[in-house]
């Protein structure tokens, strides 16, 4: 039986996006130019995602979607600026907000305590 204080539904967001992080990540990174910024960002935002769903408390988890549901939204958004990806700009947009709800479940269905 799982006793996580994160509930299942968040966690399984934060891992679905955090592993589709790593695999923008690695494209990113076998690219031209400076393609390797946005790998090292999607790579961070990645493992700072699965430490929010599996290693710390509740309260840490909400701040960390937030603050890397921010990160991702400027991401995506410079993305579709630029024109160098509106494809990946969409889908961080997707993810911006799928890390919202992701902290909405964890504050209204997560153990947090004091």
């Amino acid at each position: 039986m799982n006793k996580s204080p994160i509930p299942k539904a968040a966690r399984y967001i934060n891992t679905l996006i955090a592993v589709a992080l790593l695999g923008f990540g690695a494209y990113h990174y076998t690219q031209p130019n400076a393609a390797w910024r946005s790998g090292t960002i999607e790579s961070v935002t990645a493992l700072s995602l699965l430490a929010a769903a599996f290693l710390v408390p509740p309260k840490a988890a909400i701040i960390i979607n937030s603050v890397f549901a921010g990160i991702i939204l400027a991401l995506g958004i410079r993305h579709i600026a630029i024109g160098g990806g509106w494809v990946s700009g969409s889908i961080e947009e997707i993810f911006a907000v799928l890390l919202i709800i992701s902290g909405v479940i964890i504050y209204k269905k997560g153990k947090i305590n004091g």
